[in-house]
């Protein structure tokens, strides 16, 4: 056998090699690209998909493929001045009717999705897209949610509402493209109001953030 044959077998072997530890290989990659891009929705997806991978990373990438297809656009300069001003006012309300303005706060974040370009006819196919970008912020805010729901049965302490707008929070400076800028500047607006009395279960101080979005 010829050099040049030996070096062509060789070479073919290796290509063979390369493909066969591609295709093992595949799979994990897979799973860590989706598992770095999805964080804690890749478990929740994972649980809903009753432990298939497959299936999981299958529905992973479809919300990719949805997210790809969709014309998501910055806020304006005017818009995104607009809902500032109206979380700020949400959360001056919290002071005196803590169950309205969790459940205002959901509303305002629909609202919001839908002048950035999500989809909102389902909250649930809306949430699926945000995962895509708002993953860390996306687990909170479906605890909000959840505490939302249970507020309006009466079935949540004060405490929990007050957590629940801070985990909105989060996501909605996230979707106003803010930094931590704005999120001081709903603080400050926030702190404005004297502290009231316990009333029928209301609280003493308006929402407080410790530094690192901690509760205070």
């Amino acid at each position: 056998m010829s050099a040049g044959v030996t070096a062509i077998v060789i070479l073919a072997a290796v290509l063979v090699l390369a493909a066969i530890g591609y295709a093992v290989l595949r799979p994990k990659l897979r799973t860590n690209r989706l598992r770095r891009r999805f964080g804690t929705e890749y478990d929740r997806a994972l649980a809903e998909h009753g432990g298939s991978t497959k299936e999981a990373e299958d529905a992973l990438e479809g919300r990719l493929r949805r997210h790809r297809g969709l014309d998501i656009k910055p806020l304006t300069p005017q818009a995104r001045e607009m809902y500032v001003a109206r979380w700020t006012g949400v959360q001056e309300a919290f002071v005196d009717h803590p169950t309205k303005a969790v459940v205002d706060a959901d509303h305002l974040i629909g609202d919001l999705l839908k002048e950035r370009g999500y989809p909102t006819r389902e909250r649930g196919e809306a949430m699926d897209v945000l995962s895509v970008e708002h993953a860390s912020a996306l687990q909170s805010y479906r605890q909000a949610r959840d505490t939302a729901q249970r507020a309006v049965d009466g079935k949540a302490s004060t405490e929990e509402l007050r957590e629940a707008m801070l985990r909105t929070r989060t996501l909605f400076a996230e979707l106003i493209g803010s930094g931590r800028d704005d999120e001081a500047r709903g603080e400050r607006a926030t702190r404005t109001k004297e502290p009231k009395r316990i009333k029928h279960g209301k609280p003493t101080t308006p929402i407080e953030a410790a530094p690192g979005g901690g509760v205070k």
